[in-house]
This record gives structure tokens, sequence and C-alpha cells, in this order.
């Protein structure tokens, strides 16, 4: 059983009034049954710890990370200090069952508990990390001390090497601009773009020039704007959407074959009431889309793109296209419907509005895309998940 571990399974016990329960089920055992055991068990169980009391777990694994041991060279000299072993694995797994726990308490519409859980991933994320940076240099600052110049072949002795090498590397599988692009995915998924604001931030901190991190900067300010728009805070909206349409053009300067970024950016354009500058982007995804769900949502705001310049039968035509690519598409039907009660009256539009309510009664299709636009990239949220997972664990994420 590792250090670590030990000392984690003793957290409760140094403050059983206030720490987490004591025995079996403590942070250490639920950590390490999260990584390779019954994790819906420790995922339910972590769910139940306050946030004092994960505040009080990481408390005491900082306190480890700083505990240290003498350095005693093969002829009995103290030369210095090395902190003492511990299980990066186990702190790494800590910090994505929090991850999961936080995106679970976000879809249960707890946000206090889901930003305990996922404040608690990135505080260890990021202490791991800064920790590995100091004790390299630390490392190299007691190689350069240890290598004396009466010493002729410069050479440590082996057992002295690896124990510098123990105490002093650390090698850890997440990499910051994954860790958050993920956390950022998953919650703007879920229906939170004030909580994946931050997350895009340090993702664009961590690779300034990523175009999936600047795409993802982009849907979140879309989204933020969508809701200041509810909110009809007009002149938020307005300047959000301004912000979202510069990302989504970094994006495309990162990668121009970005077609997310076209797409969004057409249909950002659209918001703003500039169909003519938005038209030529849609166009470029409608004909160079690989999949029916992309072109089907450029045809869509096409149609919208139509309407807003007044010619109702280049609208209509975008819409029948659109439900060629997406044949169960409510908004599409509707979004036809309408064009047709203005062009030809109710009677024309009747049949179409009919068939979606006929529709809405058979047994779930595969969702409109159209619906989960304003949460981002449908799939993003899956795929940089499952790539920190498979990356950290080995394993998928969720069930």
């Amino acid at each position: 059983m590792s250090v670590l571990l030990v000392l984690l399974l003793t957290v409760g016990a140094l403050n059983p009034a206030a720490g987490p329960p004591i025995g079996l089920l403590s942070y250490g055992e639920l950590t390490a049954e999260y990584q390779a055991g019954d994790r819906e068990t420790a995922l339910r169980r972590i769910r139940r710890w306050r946030r004092g009391e994960i505040r009080e777990a990481l408390r005491a694994l900082r306190e480890e990370g700083d505990r240290r041991e003498k350095l005693v060279l093969p002829t009995g000299e103290e030369v210095g200090e090395l902190p003492v072993g511990m299980d990066f694995e186990l702190v790494e797994a800590a910090a994505l069952m929090h991850v999961e726990a936080g995106l679970r308490e976000l879809q249960s519409l707890d946000g206090a508990r889901a930003e305990s859980q996922l404040s608690a991933a990135t505080s260890l994320v990021e202490w791991s990390h800064k920790l590995k940076a100091e004790r390299a240099r630390e490392r190299v600052r007691l190689l350069a001390n240890l290598r004396r110049p009466e010493d002729s072949t410069g050479e440590l002795d082996p057992a002295l090497w690896d124990e510098l090498n123990r105490a002093l590397l650390i090698d850890l599988k997440i990499d910051p601009r994954e860790f958050y692009v993920a956390l950022a995915a998953g919650t703007l998924a879920v229906g939170f773009p004030e909580t994946a604001l931050g997350f895009a931030e340090k993702a664009r901190k961590a690779a300034p020039l990523d175009g999936e991190a600047l795409l993802l900067s982009a849907c979140v300010k879309e989204g933020l704007a969508l809701g200041e728009e509810v909110r009809t805070h007009e002149r938020k909206a307005r300047r959000l959407r301004e912000e979202a349409a510069a990302l989504f053009r970094e994006a495309l300067d990162a990668d121009p074959a970005q077609i997310e970024a076209r797409l969004r950016l057409g249909g950002l354009l659209l918001a703003q009431g500039r169909p003519q500058e938005a038209e030529p982007l849609l166009q470029q995804v409608a004909e160079q889309a690989r999949d029916n769900e992309r072109r089907y949502l450029a045809l869509l705001l096409l149609g919208r793109a139509s309407e807003l310049r007044e010619n109702p039968d280049a609208a209509a035509a975008s819409y029948r296209l659109a439900l060629e690519a997406w044949p169960h598409s409510q908004a599409a039907r509707l979004a036809l419907a309408r064009c047709l009660e203005g062009s030809a009256g109710p009677s024309a539009a009747h049949p179409l509005v009919l068939a979606s309510l006929l529709d809405s009664r058979e047994p779930a299709r595969e969702p409109d895309p159209w619906w989960s636009y304003p949460s981002g990239p449908r799939g993003l949220a899956k795929v940089a998940l499952e790539r920190l997972w498979q990356g950290t664990l080995g394993r998928s994420f969720g069930p």
C-alpha cells in the first residue's frame, strides 16, 4: 500500500468531528476504488462529502507532499532532504473522480456541490504540476551540488541516483490542455456555460494557438450571449457575441479546415443580423460537410438567412434540403411551415405542423442536433472526456 493511500485512509481519523467517514470508506480508498474497482460506489460516496471534508483531505495530501526525509550519502554524510515517495497515479485518479462527480452534480442542478467537486479536481491537477516543476528544479540544483570538483568521474553512486529520481522526478499523465478542454466541453454540454468559462480560458492559456481550445472558448461565449439575451441584457449579449466571433475567426486562422468554427461563425453573424456575411460561410459548410448533421445545421441556418433577407422561396428551398439531410427534424419542418404560411396561407403549413406533432409521439429517435446546438459541438465533450480518461486511467469515461 502506498504512503499516500495510507495517509488518505487516516484523514478521517485525524479530525473525526469534521472529516470524512473513518475507516474503509475514506478518501484514499474511494480514490483507489474509483481507479480500479467499483467506480459507481466511489462516485456515490464522494458526492456525499461536504466542501469542508474535501478541503481537509486535500490539505492533508499537500502536507504529505511537503514531508521530507534526510538524504544520507554512502559515506554517512547528510547532504540535504528529499521528499517522501507519493503515488501520483492515485492523485490523478482522485482528480478525475472529482471531475465525474462534479459533472453529475451539474446534471442534478446542484451548483454548489458541483463547484466543490470541480474545484477539488483543478486544485489537484494544478498542485501536482506545480510540484513537478519545483522538484525538477530542485533535482538540477542537488545534482550540481553532489557532483563535486574533486570527484574526477562526476558520476553518482547508482543507488543515490535512483533515490534522487524516485523522490524528485514526477511522472504525470494529465496534460493541462486536455484537462481543461474536457472540463469546459463537459460543463458546456450539460448546459452550464458560466461554469465552462473559466475552464475554457485555462485551456486557451495552456495552448493559445490550439484550434480546438479556441473553438470551445467561442462556443462558451456564444452560450453566455444566449443566456444574456434571454435575460434581455442586450448590451452584454452583443459584447459576448463580438468576442465569440473573434474567437471563431482565430480558430479558423489556426485551423482553416475547422468546419464547426465556420458553421458557428455563420450562425453568430445571423444572430447579429448580418445574413449577407453569413451566407458564404454557411454555403461552404453545406457543400463541404462530410456528415449529415453539419450539413443539416448549415441548411437550416441558410434558410434563416434567406428569411432575414425577405426571400421566402429561397428559405423554403433550404428548409426542404435540411429535411432531406435530417428527415425527422422538427426545427426544419416548423420553419418550412412558417415560410409556407406566409406565402400560401395556413392550409399550406397545416400538414407539416401535423407531421411534427405525430412524429413527436413516436419512439425516441436520434435527437435533432438543433436542440443541442447551444451546448457546443455535439460529441466534443464525449471525445474530450474519453481522451482524458483513456490517457490517464486507461479506460473509458462513464459506465
